[in-house]
């Protein structure tokens, strides 16, 4: 498995999130929308990831393992290409059980080795959400680290961070 160090938070002014990611150095990539579909599962998470942008479309299936914490905390991952995402989704749904549907429109940037997401999630709001990949930094500190600086760049403060995923929070909210 794959692994990556991650804070998600809370964002009420995506547009400030953006220009301080800018003034700080960090380049755009582009914009997506994101329909991730939540399997029932034992252990960790299993979303299928459906991708619309100005590139086209694509679709994978992430089957992901990371405690449930604030701050930066490491994910286990594993990614696969889905050729008939339809299909897949249908098929799971009746495997397994569909927990949720996420939707969002996410902005990316880059800023060395941090993928920095700047989401709008459907019926959730804003959140900045960065990334960082062990393998392609060298370690999980040095990849904590750059998370940390870039969060702080972006003034995101520990009260806003989050350690559960959209799914949680919407699994949550449509209970209560």
């Amino acid at each position: 498995m794959s692994r990556n160090v991650e804070i998600k938070a809370r964002c009420a002014d995506l547009d400030a999130a953006r220009e301080r990611a800018r003034e700080a150095g960090a380049e755009f990539a582009r914009v997506e929308r994101q329909r991730d579909t939540y399997f029932r599962c034992k252990e960790g998470r299993l979303k299928l990831r459906e991708v619309e942008s100005d590139g086209g479309r694509r679709a994978e299936l992430i089957d992901y393992v990371r405690a449930d914490e604030g701050g930066p905390r490491v994910s286990r991952y594993t990614v696969k290409p889905v050729r008939f995402p339809g299909l897949l989704r249908r098929w799971t749904a009746w495997r397994r059980g569909v927990l949720v549907e996420v939707i969002k429109r996410r902005e990316l940037w880059l800023w060395r080795g941090v993928r920095i997401h700047l989401d709008e999630v459907s019926g959730l709001g804003g959140f900045v959400e960065l990334e960082a990949v062990v393998d392609h930094i060298g370690d999980e500190a040095e990849a904590g680290k750059r998370c940390r600086v870039m969060i702080d760049r972006i003034g995101i403060g520990e009260e806003d961070m989050l350690g559960v995923s959209y799914s949680d929070l919407l699994l949550h909210r449509n209970n209560c």
